[in-house]
């Protein structure tokens, strides 16, 4: 036999086709390999016909369609091509295939002789599913190890934008964790949240060659002001959810003396949140002209100034010099245990009394 075999390779939803011996364009559930064979005989009186080689066979998921035989044009410089054949080659991989290579081989023989494959025309390639890779698309996530600020009811949002280079269309997801040193994976009242048209279900194992988008998000609460939370999240891939992916963690710091508006809010009720009266309120932030209304546009209001403790400082002094209660200092330094853990270098949140009947001024 004298044989002529051409080999057509296309990735079903994928724009390019490649000729190369591996081939890498699979992605589980998503893509279907199509290799198209015709082998053709210089003889146009000899029937061609096509068989697999049984080692290495074929791999879980493939299949091989009869397509021919059909007639050809006539090429130069090969004879009458009147009796080419084809077959065609489909894979789509699935679940567990990720990261193998399989090689199949087919070969062409005539009709009229013995299948013998070292005396046939014979084609191999090697098929590469390539391995989920999640990761961080760094355009558009927090950056890692960044010190994100926030303050009592304030919006704290860090976003996570995930996408898988291992494979264009591979899922993931980010999983909070405890990190050390921590009781639980996020503060509380915080959420680990998907964006609206960005993000997938678990469950889902394809369609996410764009990325997908989650956030964090958080409002602290009183009680919560000179903390720091140290957020961690892990990057699951949907085809191996029990293989730990990278990590990524975050630190939140919750600042004293600040606060933001919930709609309706004025600073009458932000003093009752704070223990203080609205005029100091409303003397803290002069650039705020009406005291009645504030904006819920996430601005930082301030509740009163920062004292840096120093050298012989105690808290009754620090309270008595301000003219507040010491119960007063601690309930707006919350990461104060007590008031004798007061040290040197210390940033107090104080609100000085500023005048002797705050309704009648």
């Amino acid at each position: 036999m004298d044989c002529i075999c051409r080999r057509n390779i296309q990735c079903q939803n994928e724009h390019t086709h490649t000729h190369t011996n591996t081939h890498t364009c699979l992605n589980p559930h998503i893509y279907v390999l199509v290799v198209r064979i015709h082998p053709t005989d210089r003889n146009p009186s000899q029937a061609v016909l096509i068989a697999l080689l049984e080692d290495p066979g074929l791999p879980s998921g493939s299949s091989i369609t009869a397509t021919g035989p059909y007639l050809e044009a006539r090429r130069p410089g090969f004879g009458s091509l009147s009796t080419p054949v084809k077959r065609e080659l489909s894979f789509r991989p699935s679940r567990g295939q990720q990261g193998f290579s399989y090689q199949i081989c087919m070969f062409a023989y005539n009709s009229d002789s013995a299948v013998r494959p070292s005396r046939s025309c014979t084609r191999c390639i090697v098929v590469r599913v390539p391995p989920a890779v999640p990761s961080f698309d760094e355009t558009l996530s927090t950056p890692a190890d960044a010190v994100v600020p926030s303050a009592v009811q304030c919006e704290t949002v860090i976003d996570i934008a995930i996408k898988d280079i291992g494979g264009a269309g591979y899922c993931a997801s980010p999983v909070a964790v405890v990190s050390q040193g921590q009781t639980r994976a996020l503060p509380q009242f915080a959420a680990l949240e998907g964006v609206p048209g960005r993000s997938v279900a678990t469950s889902v194992v394809s369609g996410c060659g764009n990325g997908t988008h989650y956030k964090i998000v958080w409002r602290p609460k009183r009680g919560q002001e000179g903390q720091q939370y140290r957020v961690c999240v892990d990057l699951v891939s949907h085809l191996q959810p029990d293989v730990q992916g990278i990590q990524r963690c975050y630190t939140i710091r919750v600042d004293k003396c600040l606060f933001c508006a919930a709609q309706g809010d004025s600073f009458t009720t932000a003093a009752r949140l704070f223990g203080t009266d609205w005029v100091q309120l409303w003397g803290a932030n002069p650039q705020h002209n009406d005291p009645d209304l504030l904006t819920d546009d996430g601005r930082r209001y301030t509740v009163g100034p920062a004292y840096l403790v120093q050298d012989g400082d105690t808290a009754a002094g620090i309270a008595s010099r301000f003219g507040m209660p010491q119960e007063a200092l601690l309930d707006l330094n919350p990461d104060l245990q007590s008031l004798d853990a007061v040290k040197l270098g210390d940033s107090l949140c104080i609100t000085p009394h500023v005048c002797n009947d705050a309704g009648s001024q």
